[in-house]
Parts: C-alpha cells; structure tokens; sequence
C-alpha cells in the first residue's frame, strides 16, 4: 500500500471521527465536562485505532497516545476565551495538532 493511500485512510477516518461521530450534544459539552471530552476522544481514537489495525500497525501505546493527546488538544482548544476564533486560528491549529499525532503513529 502506498503512503498516498495510507494517508487517505487516516485522513478521511480522522474526518469521521472528529466530525461525522460527534453530535452537537458532545460538541458543545466536552469542554465543560471531562467525562464527555473522554468519549469523544475515545470514538475519535477507536476509528484511527481500526484504521491502523487495518494497515497492521495498531498498538495499545498508540491507542493510548491518541486518546490522551486528543483529550490534551481538545481541552486546549475549548479553554480559549476568544470564542470568535473557535472557526478559525483554534480550530486549524487544534487539526494540525491532530494530524501530527497521526503523522507521529504513522512513524512509529
């Protein structure tokens, strides 16, 4: 399989995960309450986490890394006071942060 390919993968499972499987309920919540900052995490990790078993490099260490860097970004990201900016320069830099720790599993 290509890198192209395995990119495509992570990427798209990344857009689910983040996007598609996270209600409106969990979006406007999780920064208010750590148990729902967990589930979202934790279904965002779990789609990544089938995606890198499909390719044969799925390890508990990355299912781990994952979850708690993305509970570490999300957090980061809803503590931001200026809320203008929740569409922009947050939401870009919390995605970048999300895609170095897909380039990070990829690489190890």
């Amino acid at each position: 399989m290509t890198i192209i390919n395995i990119w495509i993968i992570m990427l798209t499972l990344h857009v689910i995960g983040d996007y598609a499987l996270q209600s409106d309920f969990l979006a406007s919540q999780k920064g208010k309450n750590f148990f729902l900052l967990f589930i979202h995490a934790w279904i965002w990790s779990g789609i990544l986490y089938g995606g890198l078993f499909f390719l044969g490099l799925a390890t508990p260490v990355k299912f781990l890394f994952l979850l708690s860097g993305h509970m570490v970004i999300d957090k980061i990201k809803c503590m931001q006071r200026d809320k203008g900016k929740a569409l922009t320069i947050h939401l870009y830099l919390d995605q970048l942060a999300h895609i170095v720790q897909i380039s990070i599993v990829l690489a190890h």
